[in-house]
């Protein structure tokens, strides 16, 4: 009798890690580094990328044109899953669907033809 619970409890663990494959920790990514701006001088200059969770799909968001830019999804294991946008306007927005990432910790690295990068992680349980 207490296999047969065992094995019950095992099997809903089981089911509960596969609904939540996919699912961020956190709303919102914490990104550094410095991106060069079409038409900016400043010597100090905010990101213009916000990143945010909205569910499975990551929001990225472009506060300023940059260009084009690359984005890059690395997990732990270095597999990479790749996109590209050109930001001609403020406010241009990607959405990135993450339902079907494994579970673990993720770096995505954003680079612009003015070698501007940027980066930040973020986990999936």
């Amino acid at each position: 009798m207490k296999s047969r619970l065992f094995m019950s409890l095992l099997v809903a663990l089981f089911m509960m890690s596969n609904v939540f494959a996919g699912t961020p920790l956190e709303d919102g990514l914490v990104l550094k580094g410095e991106f060069s701006q079409i038409g900016s001088r400043s010597l100090d200059p905010a990101i213009p990328i916000e990143a945010t969770f909205e569910g499975n799909v990551l929001i990225v968001e472009f506060t300023a044109p940059v260009g084009d830019v690359n984005i890059v999804i690395k997990d732990a294991a270095q597999n990479v899953y790749t996109s590209s946008i050109e930001v001609t306007a403020c406010g241009q927005s990607l959405a990135i669907p993450v339902e079907d990432y494994n579970t673990g910790t993720y770096t995505i690295e954003f680079r612009n033809s003015k070698d501007g990068y940027v980066y930040g992680n973020f986990t999936l349980m």
